[in-house]
């Protein structure tokens, strides 16, 4: 009742904010929110800097969050659900988002949603094919949908099997990648990689092993995950000084243990970026690390639980990825572990995927953007 009582609300709102649209829409004002204002990260993240970067005052960048002490310093903001909140999204020209969740505030004619979700690659069902979702959830995915203009896709599979059929979409798609994704494509940068770690506290010269779940409910009747028989395991295997991290999804309640706790840090990316190792269950951040074809692990105790429950678009044996079901298994996938043959499994995941992960993303969406508001380059200026 109370999801029923929201949409009920966010309907009457919308029909009341619509007198707002006496308001003229400034052409070059761009308007940014991740994860419904929880974070500034993510997709709209690296589009809003190189942005502003490129353009630079020929656009006028607005975030709105929740908390501002988030957000780095000289970035133009707005209180998430606010007064100005509602004026800022109701006068952009251009609106970019990274969840599909229809909010209070109405789309009105002239105005343009850019989706670049928060995931790559094809592996949990979502839209409908989800089984647990509620019916009031999926009409406020659904009006979200119908609601933009551009979508963001990393990959053929993703286009065809995820956004058309299981979301329903029918609108322009932008075969770029993920924006979020154009640091991990290619060589990295010894210092870049360095810098990371002295901000996030990761030892300089330690084998960073992170371990990032994703968020589901009742984990807590599930073998959990051994740090130190993990840290032995891949310190014998590897040969070098194991530091263990964890993160937890956004909307996560998992804590680490034994483990130095990044679930604070600011992008996801980035730690992906600077570790050595990554160890996940169904994130789609098993896709963003293929790129870098390092060592990675699915930790899934709860696997024929979520398969019952939420189920995967493809047998999840066929991606490419170790899975393992307990510590035992995840220890024994570390000791055999092969690079040259984990390193073929990514390329040929990607390519069963139809990757369009090609580091260029970013540039591309924020070309688009810069002719739909008519900026103007900085070196132009």
């Amino acid at each position: 009742m109370t999801e029923y009582l929201k949409l009920i609300y966010i309907l009457m709102l919308r029909g009341l904010l619509r007198i707002l649209f006496i308001l003229p829409i400034k052409r070059n004002r761009v308007f940014f929110e991740s994860f419904a204002g929880e974070k500034y990260d993510c997709n709209p993240k690296y589009i809003s800097e190189a942005l502003c970067s490129k353009y630079g005052q020929s656009v006028e960048a607005v975030w709105a969050i929740k908390d501002k002490n988030r957000l780095p310093a000289g970035v133009q903001y707005c209180k998430f659900r606010s007064l100005k909140h509602i004026f800022y999204r109701v006068t952009s020209k251009v609106y970019v988002c990274n969840y599909l969740q229809a909010g209070e505030i109405p789309k009105r004619k002239g105005q343009i949603e850019i989706q670049t979700w928060h995931g790559g690659g094809c592996y949990k069902k979502i839209g409908a094919d989800e089984c647990l979702r509620s019916r009031t959830y999926s009409i406020r995915r659904d009006m979200h949908v119908r609601e933009t203009d551009y979508c963001l896709v990393s990959s053929r599979y993703w286009e065809e099997r995820v956004l058309r059929e299981q979301l329903g979409y029918k609108g322009e798609v932008l075969e770029t990648g993920m924006p979020r994704n154009d640091i991990l494509v290619g060589e990295p940068s010894r210092d870049a990689i360095l810098s990371i770690r002295k901000k996030a506290g990761i030892e300089r010269d330690a084998f960073a092993v992170l371990y990032a779940p994703t968020w589901r409910e009742g984990t807590d009747t599930f073998e959990k995950i051994d740090y130190e028989v993990i840290k032995r395991t891949f310190e014998k295997r590897f040969g070098k000084k194991v530091q263990m991290l964890f993160r937890a999804h956004v909307y996560g309640k998992e804590a680490a243990e034994q483990a130095l706790d990044l679930t604070d840090y600011p992008d996801m990316q980035e730690l992906l970026y600077a570790c050595d190792a990554l160890i996940t269950d169904y994130s789609s951040s098993m896709w963003d690390f293929s790129l870098t074809e390092r060592p990675c692990f699915l930790y899934v105790p709860d696997l024929a639980r979520y398969t019952q429950q939420r189920g995967f678009d493809m047998d999840i044996h066929t991606w490419g990825f170790p899975v393992c079901e307990t510590n035992e298994k995840l220890a024994e996938a570390i000791e055999s572990f092969d690079p040259v043959s984990f390193r073929k499994a990514m390329r040929a995941h990607r390519e069963t995927l139809g990757s369009f992960e090609k580091g260029t993303a970013t540039e591309q969406v924020v070309q688009m953007i810069g002719e739909i508001c008519g900026a103007l380059e900085k070196e132009k200026i």
